[in-house]
């Protein structure tokens, strides 16, 4: 029996130290919570669900971690021993700090995408929603197609087993949800992130079906205006009077 314990105790500390997966994957039910555990000192740790976790209360020095090592187990219950060992130099995560995917080295199948941080499907334009480069294997995006007016965005999702990639969702983009103001504007017109070739009527022009398809910021027709040959937003009358004086003419 005792055997049987050790064993496994060693087998699970040597599965879970190559896998790369951190407490950050794991969601555990036991008091202790999750923590990484080392098989042996040496060993790379790896998550395990634990009934009593020592690190919650060791204390490291600043330049040190603390690490769960498993020790040899005669008699159950056998706690892993917490360690303080000297923080490793962190190379890739380095490299992935930054604000584009201009700044991030990935060594991943899909490389660097923008990608929002869990919790943000349904309130993308909330605080802390912001993207963020993120080396991924699966760009799901690429094989997503939105309906006109909307941008395909990825989204961390919740991850129970690993490799967890990121899901796909059509937004409006944010550059359209706002209308800034544009002093730059004429009379009769104001500023919107929004436009088309559609977006503004012109004189005696008769309405036409338009693709909801916004190609580039700038500046409309106020309601009830309509653009003239001169490129001025002028009312009804006006352009009802252009009219009769290029027929005249």
């Amino acid at each position: 029996m005792i055997l049987l314990i050790l064993l496994s105790s060693l087998i699970m500390g040597a599965s879970t130290g190559k896998t790369g997966i951190t407490c950050a994957n794991v969601r555990c039910g036991s008091p202790g919570g999750c923590g990484m555990v080392a098989s042996c000192p040496d060993c790379e740790p790896g998550p395990e669900c634990l009934e009593k976790n020592d690190c919650n209360t060791k204390s490291c020095a600043p330049t040190e971690e603390c690490v769960l090592v498993q020790v040899t187990c005669i008699m159950a219950p056998c706690y892993p021993i917490a360690e303080c060992r000297p923080k490793k130099t962190q190379i890739r995560k380095r490299r992935q700090v930054g604000t584009s995917c201009k700044d991030v080295r990935c060594d991943t199948p899909a490389g660097c995408a923008m990608v929002r941080p869990s919790g943000c499907m349904d309130s993308p334009t909330m605080t802390g929603c912001e993207l963020k480069p993120t080396c991924i294997h699966v760009n799901a995006c690429t094989t997503t197609k939105c309906s006109p007016g909307k941008k395909c965005a990825l989204h961390t999702v919740q991850c129970f087993t690993t490799p967890c990639d990121p899901v796909a969702k059509c937004e409006t983009p944010l550059n359209f949800l706002s209308e800034p103001f544009n002093p730059g504007c004429g009379p009769n017109e104001h500023f919107v992130g929004c436009k088309n070739i559609c977006s503004d009527t012109k004189c005696n022009e008769k309405r036409k079906m338009c693709p909801a398809v916004c190609t580039f910021p700038g500046c409309v027709c106020l309601n009830g205006f309509f653009r003239d040959k001169h490129d001025k937003c002028v009312t009804q009358e006006e352009c009802d009077e252009q009219k009769r004086k290029s027929i005249k003419s």
